[in-house]
């Protein structure tokens, strides 16, 4: 599947490049999802989350957007504007948040699994691109990602190198309790995620994911996994 364009904003103006392509690319694959699951276009703020995330002029790394994400949430867009005027500084872009911004954050549920699954959600992805290394960008598909340079929608080409891709899952609104699957002896963890199986191998990934929501893990022989994973009705009552 193709996933809905975001909203998109560049990253430069007439004087400064403010190397921010992470948290860029981020806030478009959750704004991507938001839009494939309530029809409606939410826009955050890139630059809040570029400083909050403490992105440098070397840029910054997906480990630290994605912390950034669950500690503070994603600032609308309306409240601190992306879009730099057209002699904005470096100063100007990374100026301190007002704490009555900060405080209208709004929680989002993301979850980062490894790897470049296009049915379960927009693919984060780090590349090089016409000559510049490490760009991040989101993957709407294996043909189509959202850039932040002009023109915004481009197409992979022969010549870009994919360095690293990963899922940034944004969970429904909607709370529900999650049901895990974990092998007998094994130490990740499984779930069902709109007829996809997610695992997570990391315990820190994993506890970022329920962070605090009613869950049950399920311990099962591998046999009975292998036969869940053929038939998930096979375990409902």
């Amino acid at each position: 599947m193709s996933w809905p364009i975001p909203p998109s904003e560049e990253q430069h103006d007439n004087i400064v490049d403010f190397q921010d392509c992470t948290s860029e690319s981020a806030v478009h694959c959750i704004e991507s999802q938001e839009i494939a699951q309530t029809g409606q276009t939410v826009g955050y703020s890139e630059r809040a989350l570029a400083k909050l995330s403490g992105n440098t002029p070397q840029g910054n790394t997906a480990q630290n957007v994605l912390d950034a994400i669950q500690k503070y949430g994603l600032i609308p867009e309306s409240l601190w504007s992306s879009v730099p005027s057209p002699d904005m500084t470096w100063d100007d872009y990374y100026a301190d948040i007002p704490q009555d911004i900060l405080s209208q954050g709004v929680k989002v549920d993301v979850a980062m699994v490894l790897g470049a699954n296009y049915s379960l959600s927009p693919v984060w992805t780090i590349m090089s691109i016409a000559g510049t290394e490490n760009h991040a960008v989101c993957a709407l598909d294996p043909v189509n990602y959202i850039d932040s340079y002009s023109p915004y929608q481009k197409q992979f080409s022969s010549e870009d190198k994919i360095f690293w891709q990963a899922n940034l899952i944004l969970n429904p609104k909607k709370k529900r309790m999650l049901v895990f699957f974990q092998v007998k002896g094994s130490a990740t963890i499984w779930m069902l995620l709109d007829g996809q199986w997610v695992g997570f191998s990391d315990p820190t990934a994993f506890n970022n994911y329920v962070d605090g929501r009613p869950n049950v893990v399920i311990e099962l022989d591998q046999s009975e996994f292998a036969k869940l994973q053929a038939n998930p009705d096979v375990f409902k009552s």
